[in-house]
């Protein structure tokens, strides 16, 4: 929720009725998106329940170095409830130093990157990270107009940070080596190829400079212009 190659999040309500059923532990992967999808719902995205408002989800993984703008080693596994998160506790008393207790298998932490969150979570607060998202949604929104007139089609309906899109008459990695050269390094997705862009505040700032490129861009793969050196790479 969502899924990192096209910012689409999965049918989480129709698997949680299916995990209910069978009764399996259903957990989601919200690394990319637990911190950015409940404050483009509450700006009035329209986002699709995915966390424990669903009852069949028992857990979720949230990364704070994603969307919640803090550095690398805190992140996030949640639980919903007290009883569940005792199986991650990491509990032994078979050995000679006595028993070992840690909330993970990672015994040893350091306690920087934690404080550096904490930090950062209370200086944003709900309001500081709207804000932010609401940033990110305008430039994705702003992008994927920009690309649809230029005839790329934009894969699914994302509704978070990230958009991927594809050309059906150019090779978008040939798209992508002409936007190298205009200093733009993205990433790119396989199947189908395309275009891949995971979009951060600042992003809103340069979408018209991103679009611009991107036209050119096209405008040389259209004309035989992508460069043999780029297409003997990506062919």
């Amino acid at each position: 929720a969502p899924c990192f190659p096209y910012g689409l999040i999965d049918p989480i309500e129709k698997l949680g009725a299916l995990a209910e059923k069978k009764k399996l532990w259903l957990h989601v992967d919200a690394c990319v998106g637990g911190y950015i999808a409940p404050f483009v719902r509450m700006n009035g995205g329209d986002v699709p329940p995915f966390d424990f408002e669903v009852p069949g989800v028992l857990s979720m993984s949230a990364d704070l170095h994603k969307y919640g703008y803090c550095a690398k080693g805190a992140s996030t596994v949640l639980f919903r409830s007290e009883e569940l998160r005792s199986h991650m506790i990491f509990d032994c008393a078979d050995w000679p130093g006595g028993r070992m207790v840690t909330p993970t298998l990672a015994g040893t932490r350091p306690g920087g990157a934690i404080a550096a969150a904490w930090a950062v979570m209370n200086f944003l607060g709900e309001e500081g990270y709207r804000a932010k998202h609401r940033q990110v949604t305008n430039a994705r929104e702003a992008v994927e107009a920009g690309v649809a007139r230029l005839g790329f089609r934009v894969l699914g309906r994302p509704q978070l940070g990230i958009v991927s899109f594809t050309h059906d008459e150019v090779d978008p990695f040939a798209v992508w080596g002409k936007l190298f050269e205009r200093g733009w390094f993205t990433s790119l997705t396989t199947e189908p190829k395309g275009l891949h862009l995971m979009l951060s505040p600042f992003h809103e700032s340069v979408t018209g400079t991103y679009l611009s490129d991107l036209e050119w861009a096209l405008g040389e793969v259209k004309a035989g212009n992508e460069g043999k050196k780029r297409e003997a790479r990506y062919s």
